[in-house]
């Protein structure tokens, strides 16, 4: 009864210990900049010709590019 009791308790510790770290986290949130996230696709496409053989290969090759920046505030 007692590593139940033991247990109980370390549970109600960790838990009373996690919303403590969730709610001191809220504040810091609300007073962060807005940013704006821009990802851009660009796809190319690659045809290789093999003249032994006269096989063609066609690649399409895709890249992404992120782009974040601040919000600038409206003034209106």
């Amino acid at each position: 009864m007692k590593i139940f009791s033991l247990m109980l308790t370390m549970a109600c510790f960790f838990c009373i210990l996690l919303f403590a770290c969730q709610s001191s986290g809220t504040d810091q949130t609300n007073d962060a900049p807005l940013m704006d996230t821009v990802i851009t696709e660009v796809r190319d496409t690659v045809v290789t010709f093999n003249p032994e053989t006269y096989e063609e290969t066609v690649q399409i090759v895709t890249s992404y590019d992120t782009v974040i920046t601040p919000r600038t505030p409206d003034n209106k």
